[in-house]
């Protein structure tokens, strides 16, 4: 299915100190222009950083205009990023046959399955290492 999708959407970063943030804008910026033959930034705004008095964490985001040639990117380009806010100006209307819609439901599936194998990881470490500090605490 070869059709022109354009959305904006938002990226927000989070983080501290300030550079950092700075840095992630960019680094993230120039990964999304290299992803030429899945989309293209259309258009971008990088907001300034700003300290959250709340979170007490710098807060910048990414302003993107972005177009896709198939909706299988278009959702590729969501679980990949995962923006903050998604906004599809074009087509107004999109038509999938049920092999393109199973195509991409299998994407779905596989970027969730990934996702969760990911925590289950991240889950098994802190496990670990939790029970490896309180053996420290109670050596102490």
């Amino acid at each position: 299915m070869d059709e022109k999708i354009v959305g904006n959407f938002i990226i927000q970063i989070a983080g501290k100190p300030l550079e950092n943030v700075e840095k992630a804008l960019d680094v993230v910026l120039k990964k999304l222009k290299e992803e030429k033959k899945k989309f293209k930034v259309i258009e971008f705004e990088i907001g300034e950083p700003e300290l959250d008095d709340v979170t007490t964490l710098y807060l910048g985001f990414l302003d993107l205009k972005i177009r896709f040639t198939e909706v299988k990117e278009l959702l590729n380009f969501v679980m990949d990023y995962t923006p903050n806010s998604i906004e599809i100006e074009e087509p107004t209307e999109i038509e999938l046959d049920n092999g393109h819609l199973t195509d991409i439901l299998n994407e779905v599936s596989g970027h969730i399955l990934n996702n969760n194998s990911e925590v289950m990881k991240l889950r098994a470490h802190v496990h670990v290492l939790s029970k490896q500090l309180l053996e420290l605490k109670e050596k102490k």
